[in-house]
Parts: structure tokens; sequence; C-alpha cells
């Protein structure tokens, strides 16, 4: 088998599967999700939580815009957690001014958990906190 040929047929396998998720009635569906539980569930499907990054990355900012997109990144988890859990990845040089934006952790309907990250560590950092 070429890798052009195994290309084709896995994208055929996985559309097949998608196009038939998505034709399938609410009540007759398989959970995808358990099956091949690293694909995003739809915005409109039931979670247990929402993930954010509190600036992970931010060379994709300018040094100017970064304090007001923490703020805004603040206000959004703020009112998800009105509605939902939130979990938000967040640099340990970042956790304290998280925490001030928020206006603090446990003040929401839902909770607000912060989890530590750095780039170095990150699989095994988020893996432990996560267990």
């Amino acid at each position: 088998m070429t890798r052009r040929s195994f290309i084709h047929s896995t994208a055929m396998l996985f559309g097949g599967i998608l196009m038939w998720r998505t034709s399938t009635s609410a009540t007759n569906k398989i959970d995808l999700y358990q099956i091949y539980p690293s694909i995003m569930k739809e915005e409109n499907e039931e979670h247990k939580k929402t993930w954010m990054s509190f600036v992970a990355n931010d060379y994709i900012w300018e040094a100017k815009q970064i304090p007001e997109v923490k703020r805004n990144l603040a206000l959004l988890a703020k009112t998800i957690a009105k509605y939902e859990p939130v979990s938000i990845l967040v640099h340990a040089d970042d956790k304290d001014e998280a925490i001030s934006l928020l206006d603090g952790l446990n003040t929401h309907n839902f909770p607000i958990v912060l989890i530590e990250f750095s780039i170095m560590i990150y699989g095994l950092e988020i893996l432990h906190q996560l267990l």
C-alpha cells in the first residue's frame, strides 16, 4: 500500500464515519467520542466544562495588546462560569494575575480551575493534574 492510497483510504473511512454520525438521529447515535476520544465535540453538544488558555503564547499578541486580551479572557471565563465549570491553562508566571482578573476562583456559580503549565513539561503536568 502506498502512502497516497493509505491517506485516501483513511480519509474515506473517517469521512464515512463522520457523515454517518451526522446523518443518524439523536436517539440512534453511537457515542463516537468514546470510540475516538480525540474527536472534538461540536459546540452544541453536551460537555462537562469549557477549556480555555490564558494567553498561552504571547508571541501572537503585541505587548500593548496583552493586558486587554487577558482582561477579555477573564471576563469571558467569568461569564461562562455562571453556567458551567471552566478550566484555564495558565503559565505559572501569570497565575496570580489570572486569579486577580477573575475576582478569585470561588466567587462564581461554577468553579474556575487554573491549571499551571510550562512548555517543557506541558503534557506531563496536565496529565498529572487531570488524574
